[in-house]
């Protein structure tokens, strides 16, 4: 609170003045006279030439009159006698001249002196003359200057004391007696500010009021003694706060300033202490007319007054606390800055020992706050603090204002407390402000607002320390400012304010509903009250806000929520963006928004959250002590877009700022525990993402943490144990231990033993609890474990809002315990009610899309609705990573979904719609990305352009390049993606095109077997078929493949082998290869009519497409061991393989570009590794690239590298027809994008080459115009171990296809060295005959189906398939 200086002009009342005497003209003849005359009489006349010499520096303010007049009054005193009768009269007249000295200049010599002489006079007057009165009130007024100066008390008291002897001394209707009852009065009232006495105020007004009704309405002491009254009059109004001592002070003020003359020396006075008394009604009603008016006296104050005398600084200091309220009121700055100035202008002209000057200081203090508060610089606060600290030391500690000073100093450490955490100032802060209420009289008028400092920075403490009893206490002054305050006081609306934002506080810590509802109450009730353009409406607005949502957290009622968002942007936009406290009221508007999306699923309001949140963060400076909040929020939100759109990046950054705030968060802050439960939850989605175990302990460690540190009562404990429950659940099935089940479940139970019924996350808590009792019944088998957990979901169920985005998950669960139930019962209304229910999940639009197919019933059901995976769940913008891991949620879904089509009773075209739809989806998208575009170009070449231009704006790789870009090309790849999906539709209108980039009809898929039949093998649980498709039909085949079995030959892992178990293995594998002939290959071609033939140019195609359990199935190299040469799919048709139809479909339309002729041969490129970094030599390379040489003629022109780094390989593959890689592969078990061969960097003088990987993923990237044929003999380039992505098919070779090659040779595991020097030497020699390619589509399959039946032939290699089995064409 700014503490303001009262200025009571003083006027020298002893001295007869007249305006209309002719001063000069008498000084003149005076100055003539005194050369004539000697003795007395011209002492006598000197001295009365001393008198008028001080009325004209009273009038002209000249002090060379100022100085003669001294002169001429030591001369007379000296001259003349002690026991002259005039002697006592003409000390206390020299007196009173060096009182105008001193109060011209502030030198304390000069009233010191001026003291000794009236107490001089006094001294030797006798107590029954006239004018001992008259002395005695000069006395106390020289006293109480001396007080004002040093303030020592004795010389107020001495003053009060000689003022009521003046008084007593003189008649009641004596001219006199009034102005020396205001001498009294002014003399009382010191003492009242220096003590907080009321009784001296009362006593003051009361001689003040008698001053005036003594004054003569046209005496010219009238409107000093009328200033007088109002300035008690106002301080009785700040000590009781009764509006009518306020009004009158007003009132009589006015009335001083109407009766003062422009020029009058005293106007000055008036007009200040006018603006004072208009700033507290101001200050009490809100009425901006009197602050305005209020500046504009404080104006006209400062332009009358003499820039030095001795009160020049208190208007300055003055006009600078009504500056700094109309600041506060409108908000402008340059009201601030000008008041800061103003303010420092007021401390410079103030001499050192000024009694001022503590007060002075005090308001700089203030208004260096002010704009720390708006513009947030620390240096601002810092200056604040040091100059308020000077101002405590300055004042006495029996003064009153020293409470203020005190009180002042408290708050701004309580602010860099904020700023800092430094735990020493808000002690500090809470210490001076209890002294400041010790030296407050309870009647004070400002005893509740300091109280109420004192509950702010208790809460402030409680925030930090979590004691119950500093939260408590803070609501108990709350509770007593609020009831105390009238209901038309100003400040209620912020008592209501703080009120309702500590019991929100304890509804946090103990879970209360009353509490939260009274702080909703207490808090609208003060927005209500405040007037829309009060500065103070936009924090109580954000606290509204903050009530408002806190009630929808507990109760989940949307329109809490709504009117949360609402108020929250209402604050927002009634903040200037250079306001400080705009970074969180932004804040603030995004956790709504993002509570809402957490509720509708709607991502637009996420998208918002996190652009508002990002615009926070960056308006918050490094040392702001709300950092790591702001840091953690983000982090929250970008955690909440991975989990919906799965972008890794996103996680990636929201572990890095969640780290980076619980970094900034000291050890004992209450907010670490929340930090700290955030960062378990982001690490254990890293975890749940990619594997890595130490992501699933440090999660457990720092849950563990946040645990531990949360009070016992605190209602968020039961949201951290079941965090923790969850992250212990997790390590179970890493590892298998049963005491971290065990310890889960107890954990689980007790979060939701200590969940409120109404709480709105009891349905995840007794979802999250369900879980656990299902993993125990996994675990042990016990039924009744399965039976609790069906019965919590149920609960878990009924319970759930309608509309609850998470009723999907829950509904999920529910279908999965239904399954296990039916598994282990076999009662068909546990199956019918899964799928029922699994259905009703994916019916749940606002749900996010990755939970709404995840139980593995009923999924059949799913595919029904409109819309493709695809189009659902994996977006353009989305990275190749993160791509795979949604698609990894779906592994198995669409094979088991197309086996229950068919156990249904749908037809094979809709079974088949299913997996086109579910399957391949990766690739998919890619490959529409690269679709051929000459029909749309010849028809539409603008759109096509646009199509085309667009297309390459959204896959333009981003993984590489730094922050700035990729957030700039994430941002453009966006807005292209809109653009890219609105351009599609636009093409999908035209004639002739309403297919393009759609799923292919069943007509369609017929179309594409006119070259061979096409054979889908589907093997799941529920039933093995293949669905054959020809140009004239579509037919299903029951086959004898069950799960078990094939189970059982996957897991025996029989391609991976030493040279200690090959011989078994290879043993074991012609009896799998048996069993997958009699069981699926040979009902299939018995049924297309395909029997033996001994002329491979006679034999028919077949495109292979394996699912589920069947996905990596050789059908090209099974056979009977007993009927070798005729029995074997070899001897039957030549087989290619095809993830999905519409792969086939790609690849067929990339028609060839060049046919190779000895005037334009083809081009090809032999890359070898011989040798490898870190990996074993592959020295039959280099056998391998000659004999290739050698097999080819004239039409081929071959390019070789040997050891190249990726960029060389990358060149040659663009100008290649041909590409063929003779080195390692490598097949990633964890993310498939990043498999691939195996090549090497670039040498340097420094360095050797390190290995370096070819990625499936830099592949994709690639378009290669001219590319026809892969070799990628390597090992395993068309394997795929991703267990989670065996849907996707992502391998190698598959990255090859999509890169440009209609046909690609693969491996689906590691060779033989002679091996592949056989095969590719016998596929090119087929393919090059006589020095001419032979290429065509059956002419590249049938090359590579003869030279693998040749080695299959041989007697060396017939019993050793895992020599010659893995290769495998894939294309058109």
């Amino acid at each position: 609170m700014d503490n303001e200086t009262d200025v009571d002009m003083l006027s020298l009342e002893n001295i007869e003045f007249s305006e209309t005497d002719p001063d000069m003209l008498i000084l003149e003849n005076i100055e003539l006279i005194l050369s004539l005359v000697v003795g007395e009489g011209r002492t006598a006349l000197c001295m009365h030439y001393a008198v008028l010499k001080i009325r004209l520096f009273q009038r002209w303010g000249r002090t060379e009159d100022l100085e003669e007049a001294i002169e001429k009054g030591k001369w007379a005193v000296a001259e003349t006698q002690e026991e002259h009768k005039a002697f006592a009269e003409r000390l206390s007249t020299l007196g009173t001249m060096f009182e105008s000295r001193y109060n011209h200049t502030g030198k304390i010599e000069d009233l010191e002196e001026a003291i000794r002489l009236v107490q001089q006079a006094v001294s030797i007057t006798p107590e029954n003359h006239p004018d001992l009165a008259e002395r005695l009130n000069d006395l106390g007024v020289i006293l109480r200057s001396r007080y004002e100066h040093t303030r020592k008390i004795e010389d107020l008291e001495e003053a009060i004391r000689v003022a009521r002897l003046a008084v007593s001394a003189t008649p009641k209707d004596h001219p006199d007696l009034a102005g020396m009852l205001g001498d009294l009065g002014k003399n009382l009232n010191c003492r009242y500010k220096r003590t907080g006495k009321i009784e001296d105020l009362e006593e003051a007004i009361q001689v003040v009021r008698h001053t005036v009704s003594l004054t003569p309405e046209d005496h010219p002491d009238r409107a000093g003694r009328l200033s007088n009254l109002g300035s008690k009059l106002s301080s009785r109004y700040e000590h009781t706060g009764k509006m009518e001592d306020l009004e009158e002070a007003i009132q009589v003020v006015r009335q001083a300033v109407s009766v003062t003359p422009e020029g009058h020396p005293d106007l000055v006075g008036w007009l200040n202490n006018l603006g004072i008394v208009l700033k507290s009604r101001y200050e009490r009603t809100g009425k901006l007319e009197d602050l305005e008016e209020a500046i504009q006296t404080a104006r006209q104050a400062v332009n009358v007054m003499s820039k030095d005398h001795a009160n020049f600084p208190a208007l300055f200091s003055n006009l600078g606390n009504k500056l700094n309220s109309r600041y506060k009121c409108t908000g402008k700055i340059e009201d601030l800055e000008e008041a800061i100035q103003a303010a420092r202008q007021a401390v410079s002209l103030a001499c050192g020992d000024h009694p001022g000057l503590a007060g002075w200081l005090n308001n700089l203090g203030n208004k260096l706050s002010s704009r720390y508060e708006r513009t947030g610089k620390i240096e601002d606060l810092e200056e604040a603090i040091r100059v308020v600290q000077q101002a405590v030391s300055l004042t006495p500690e029996d003064h009153p204002d020293l409470a203020v000073m005190l009180s002042n100093l408290g708050s701004k450490l309580k602010h860099r407390y904020e700023r800092t955490g430094r735990m020493e100032d808000l002690e500090k802060a809470i210490q001076m402000i209890q002294q400041t209420i010790c030296l407050t009289p309870k009647d004070h008028s400002n005893f509740i607002e300091r109280l109420e400092s004192l509950g702010s920075v208790l809460k402030s403490r409680y925030d930090r320390t979590r004691k119950i009893e500093d939260l408590e206490e803070a609501i108990r002054i709350a509770r007593q400012a609020v009831g105390t305050t009238s209901e038309d006081h100003p400040n209620l609306a912020a008592l209501l304010s703080n009120l309702g934002g500590r019991l929100r506080s304890r509804y946090e810590r103990m879970g209360n509903i009353e509490d939260l509802e009274e702080a909703v109450r207490v808090v609208w009730q003060a927005v209500g009250i405040t007037p829309g353009d009060h500065p103070g409406l936009v924090g109580r607005l954000n606290n509204l806000g903050i009530m408002f949502q806190s009630r929808y957290e507990r109760t989940g009622k949307m329109e809490d929520l709504e009117e949360a968002i609402r108020v929250a942007r209402q604050a927002v936009g009634l903040t200037s963006e250079d306001h400080p406290d705009l970074a969180g009221k932004l804040s603030n508007l995004a956790g709504k928004l993002e509570s809402r999306y957490e509720r509708t699923g709607k991502i637009e309001d996420l998208e918002e959250a996190i652009q508002i949140e990002q615009q926070a963060l960056s308006l918050t400076s490094e040392d702001h002590p709300d950092l790591a909040r702001r840091l953690n929020n983000l982090g929250n939100k970008l955690n909440s877009r991975c989990e919906r759109t799965g972008r890794m990046e996103d996680l990636e950054e929201a572990i890095q700022l969640v780290r980076q705030a619980v970094s900034l968060t000291p050890e004992d802050y209450p907010n670490l525990t929340g930090m700290l439960n955030n960062l378990g939850n982001r690490l254990e989605s890293r975890y749940e993402r990619i594997g890595r175990i130490e992501d699933l302990e440090e999660a457990i460690r720092v849950a563990q943490q946040a645990v531990n540190l949360m009070p016992e009562d605190h209602p968020n404990l039961a949201g951290w144990l079941n965090n923790l429950a969850s992250k212990l659940s997790n390590r179970y099935g890493q590892t298998g231990k049963l005491e971290d089940l065990e310890e889960a479940t107890r954990m689980a139970q007790q979060a939701f033993n200590l969940t409120p019924e109404d709480h709105p996350d009891l349905v995840g808590r007794l979802n999250n609890l369900a879980s656990k009792f299902n993993a125990r019944y996994g675990c042990t088998g016990k039924i009744e474990y399965l039976e609790e957990a069906i019965r919590t979901v149920r609960t878990a169920v009924r319970v759930m809002p309608e509309g609850h985005p998470d009723l999907a998950a829950v509904l999920n669960n529910l279908g999965i315990l239904l399954e296990c139930r039916y598994k282990r019962t076999e009662k068909m209304e546990d199956f019918e009610e899964a799928v029922r229910v699994t259905k009703e999940a994916w019916k749940c639009e606002n749900a996010i899309p990755i939970v709404r197919i995840t139980s593995p019933l009923g999924r059949a059901g799913c595919f029904n609705f409109k819309g493709t995976l695809k189009a659902h769940m994996i977006s353009l913008s989305l990275s190749h990573q993160d791509q795979q891991h949604i698609v990894s949620h779906f592994s198995g879904l669409a094979t088991a979904a197309y086996s229950l089509a068919l156990q249904t009773g749908k037809g094979p075209e809709a079974a088949l719609e299913i997996l086109e739809r579910g399957r391949g989806v990766i690739l998919s998208l890619l490959m529409d990305d690269r679709s051929d575009t000459s029909e749309l170009k010849a028809a539409y070449p603008q759109l096509c352009a646009q199509y085309e231009s667009l297309r390459l704006e959204v896959n333009k790789p981003l993984e590489n390049t730094d922050d700035r870009t990729r957030k700039t090309g994430s941002t453009n790849r966006t807005e292209a993606i809109t653009k890219l999906e609105k351009c599609v539709q636009d093409i999908q209108q035209l004639p002739g095109f309403s297919q393009f980039q759609k799923r292919l009809s069943a007509k369609q898929m017929q179309s594409y077997s006119t070259e061979g039949s096409i054979v889908v093998v589907n093997t799941t649980d529920l039933r093995s078929d293949a669905i054959i498709i020809t140009a004239n039909s579509f037919k299903v085949l029951l086959l004898d493949l069950p799960a078990g079995q094939a189970e059982d030959w996957i897991n025996q892992d029989l391609t991976a082998f030493s040279s200690k178990d090959r011989g078994r293995k290879n043993k074991a594998y012609l009896q799998f290869l048996s069993w997958l002939w009699h069981g699926c290959v040979k009902p299939v071609l018995d049924e297309l009519h395909y029997y033996f033939q001994s002329q491979a140019e006679n034999l028919p195609r077949v495109w292979w497409i394996g699912t589920g359990l069947a996905s990596s199935f050789p059908f090209h190299s099974a056979s009977d061991i007993s009927a070798w040469s005729t029995e074997s799919t070899y001897h039957r048709v030549i087989s290619s393989y095809t993830p999905t139809i519409k792969a086939l479909q790609y690849s067929r339309e990339r028609t060839s570009t060049t046919i190779p002729s000895c005037h334009d041969p083809w081009k090809v490129v032999i890359i070898t590794m011989p040798e490898t970094p870190g990996a074993r030599d592959l020295l039959g390379t280099r056998v391998e690239r000659s004999g290739v040489i050698a097999t080819t003629g004239p039409s081929i022109s071959i390019e070789t590298l040997e050891h190249p780094d990726i960029a060389s390989a990358m060149v040659q593959l663009q100008k290649c027809n041909v590409a063929h890689f003779a080195c390692h592969g490598v097949s990633d078990p964890v993310d498939p994008s990043r498999s691939g061969l195996i090549l090497q960097t670039a040498r340097t003088t420094t360095e050797e080459p390190r290995k370096n990987i070819l990625s499936v993923r830099e592949v994709f990237q690639a378009h290669l115009s001219q590319a026809e044929i892969a070799y990628l003999p390597a090992c395993s380039t068309a394997q795929n171990q991703a267990k989670g992505l065996s849907d996707e098919v992502l391998h190698i070779a598959s990255g090859f296809r999509v890169a440009g090659f209609r046909h690609v040779i693969g491996c689906l595991w590691p060779s033989d060295d002679g091996v592949c020097v056989a095969v590719a030497e016998s596929f090119y020699s087929k393919l090059v005959q006589g020095g001419t390619v032979r290429y065509d589509d059956r002419a590249t399959a049938l090359a590579l189906h003869e030279a693998v039946v040749k080695i299959r032939e041989s007697n060396e290699y017939r019993k050793r398939p895992l020599l010659w089995a893995q290769y495998v064409h894939f294309g058109a």
